[in-house]
């Protein structure tokens, strides 16, 4: 069997879009975008499907805008829609109080989330087997929940991830089968960033201690899954028992939220976080720790702004998630 069609058959197991689906490709100009960009266009002959393009310029690096060149030129020989945007994430991040890596993220799933609004298409990533490992290894190291340990889905809201069964070794195999082109990225060796960190350094002194490594992390981020799936349905249904929407803010009645476990509690708190902003990215444990303590103290005394512009409260009985700084506190 070529390599393209083992390739083909291994993503055949997973969720695949309907014929005439509008897809939004997100291409940096890397190795594995390339290949998952050149991956869709074999599968589309069948499928049909329409692709677009998309490369966010992070203007982090002095390359950054011949990456976006190399990708533009890319989609006019494949025949493809281009649509590009960039921001200068150093800024962004400066300005929200996060990270880089995190404001980089944001910057760019902005980006790809509002073409696939307009285009009314579904966005796919080329993250691969070996990003969902360090995926894994980050969330266990900064204390995520069943969901966190589970990884990435493949099919995540309007995100799907084709190549996560597919390992870098593969990828780079079918890279040399065709001769493919792709830009380097000198950032990637730099452990000053955290994935970086986990690749370099982390995971080959974790495959000392054991060599089949990637086999138990990924058996263990499928169970969590699993488990994962099970809990959300339960979460949904006691979040919607206790849980009251206004505009820009959500209120949880405490009397309920208090009779939970401890682990059900703070997974209807990041349900209902995921509910205002649509993500989880930068709450940790130590945030539902100090959401704990809202909820412990005395009605309207205390208030906290977790990551990302959010404001939790207790009044009225109801503990309170807000996306803006709640009128009371300005008296």
């Amino acid at each position: 069997m070529e390599l393209k069609d083992k390739l083909i058959s291994e993503l055949n197991s997973q969720y695949f879009p309907s014929k005439g689906t509008t897809l939004v490709v997100a291409v940096s100009g890397g190795v594995d975008s390339v290949v998952l960009l050149h991956i869709l266009l074999l599968l589309s002959a069948h499928w049909d499907w329409e692709i677009i393009v998309a490369h966010f310029d992070h203007q982090l690096r002095k390359t950054s805008q011949r990456d976006a060149e190399f990708v533009q030129k890319l989609a006019k020989n494949l025949g493809l829609d281009y649509v590009s945007a960039k921001t200068n994430v150093s800024v962004l991040a400066k300005r929200e109080r996060l990270t880089i890596e995190e404001a980089a993220r944001k910057a760019r799933y902005d980006f790809l989330q509002q073409v696939a609004r307009r285009r009314r298409a579904l966005i796919v990533t080329g993250h691969t087997a070996d990003d969902q490992l360090e995926t894994v290894v980050m969330n266990w190291l900064r204390g995520g929940g069943v969901r966190a340990l589970a990884g990435m889905r493949d099919l995540d809201n309007n995100i799907w991830r084709p190549l996560l069964s597919i390992t870098k070794t593969q990828i780079k195999e079918f890279v040399r089968q065709y001769q493919l082109t792709y830009r380097e990225d000198e950032t990637n060796q730099q452990t000053k960033f955290k994935r970086n960190l986990i690749r370099h350094k982390v995971m080959p002194t974790l495959r000392l201690v054991n060599p089949s490594l990637e086999q138990v992390l990924l058996r263990n981020a499928k169970v969590m899954a699993s488990l994962a799936d099970f809990v959300g349905q339960e979460t949904a249904r006691l979040y919607k028992k206790m849980a009251k929407s206004q505009k820009d803010a959500i209120w949880l009645d405490l009397k309920k939220l208090n009779q939970l476990p401890e682990f059900l509690r703070n997974e209807v708190i990041l349900f209902t976080i995921r509910q205002l902003q649509g993500h989880q990215q930068d709450i940790k444990k130590i945030h539902l720790d100090e959401v704990q303590k809202i909820i412990n103290s005395a009605e309207g005394k205390a208030w906290k702004q977790l990551p990302g512009q959010l404001f939790v409260s207790n009044r009225y009985g109801k503990i309170g998630f807000s996306r803006y700084r709640p009128k009371f506190l300005n008296r």
